[in-house]
């Protein structure tokens, strides 16, 4: 909404939240939470991320399944979190790739599983995610005795981006000796 008030802004965007649109209850949820533009109000924040998440919006059931993941309501859920994660991912959020398969190695909320670990760090890596990139690059480096170029690449992406994984990770390559690209 370029070049509009923000009370225009607020109002347009509550037109569509009144509709039910998940994106506007998500972006008001924001705004309340955060005191932009509107009084912060956490409870009406908290009530318009809900029905983004009832609507199931994307980006609305990363975020909280994200807040079960991390305990902010109190204790990890990491049940309720991973069937959210899948949820995200299934409309297409990389980062919930990530998280599943961070989730999916660890055995958080569901059972074990590194197959099934690795092809999610494969999608959210391959679409940019930065610490799916060093995990699954990581991935690629340790699966087998030698080294794999792309498992390179991909640390080195997550390095180059000042990921403190892919950092980590790049040191143990150099480490032991693994051909690095500065340029990769």
């Amino acid at each position: 909404f370029p070049n509009r008030n923000s009370d225009e802004l607020v109002e347009r965007v509550g037109k569509e939240v009144a509709k039910g649109e998940g994106w506007a209850q998500l972006f008001m949820a924001n705004l309340y939470g955060s005191g932009t533009f509107v009084k912060e109000d956490l409870r009406k924040a908290e009530d318009l991320l809900t029905a983004a998440v009832q609507s199931e919006w994307p980006q609305a059931l990363q975020l909280r399944a994200e807040q079960y993941y991390h305990g902010t309501y109190g204790s990890p859920d990491f049940s309720a979190a991973y069937k959210l994660f899948v949820a995200a991912a299934a409309k297409g959020v990389m980062k919930a790739h990530a998280y599943l398969g961070y989730m999916l190695r660890a055995g958080q909320g569901v059972v074990a599983d590194a197959r099934e670990a690795r092809k999610h760090f494969e999608l959210a890596a391959s679409a940019g995610e930065i610490g799916a990139a060093a995990e699954y690059g990581w991935e690629l480096l340790t699966a087998d005795e030698k080294p794999d170029a792309a498992g390179v690449a991909y640390v080195s992406y997550a390095a180059a981006r000042n990921s403190v994984v892919g950092l980590t990770y790049l040191g143990v390559c150099r480490s032991e000796g693994m051909e690095i690209e500065a340029d990769q």
